[in-house]
């Protein structure tokens, strides 16, 4: 696995920091097996607010994200429960797109997620009392 998560618990909610290149032609490999080691770890610490920040060279395709997002409790079981907030550096245009079409999926899977530009924000709304589709 080319992409290293890094963990920290702090007010309540795990900060994980991930870095790394994806393996080309093994983009979606990298990021179940990092998301295998995510959920785990939640698990494992009984976490269910997490904020990811990626720092992450190389790109996923929208269908590699839809299948990533669809298939997340059977490919590396990720919990309906989790709340989950990303921030991603690369801020252009296609990574833009990709942030909003995987909410969407998530949204429609019933899976708590959104992306942040910014670390307050995304702490704010992990820590707000909400149901998911509020």
């Amino acid at each position: 696995m080319k992409l290293q998560p890094s963990f920290e618990i702090q007010e309540n909610i795990l900060k994980v920091e991930v870095q790394g290149t994806y393996t080309i032609g093994k983009e979606k490999d990298d990021l179940i097996e990092v998301w295998k080691v995510i959920a785990n770890f939640c698990e494992e610490n009984q976490c269910s607010k997490i904020l990811t920040l990626w720092n992450v060279t190389g790109k996923i395709t929208l269908l590699e994200a839809y299948e990533i997002i669809s298939q997340g409790a059977e490919l590396y079981n990720w919990s309906r429960h989790y709340k989950l907030a990303i921030i991603h550096l690369d801020q252009s245009q296609y990574a833009q797109q990709l942030y909003q079409f995987a909410e969407d999926v998530s949204y429609n899977r019933g899976i708590w997620y959104k992306s942040f530009l910014r670390e307050d924000e995304a702490k704010e709304w992990l820590l707000e009392e909400n149901t998911l589709h509020s």
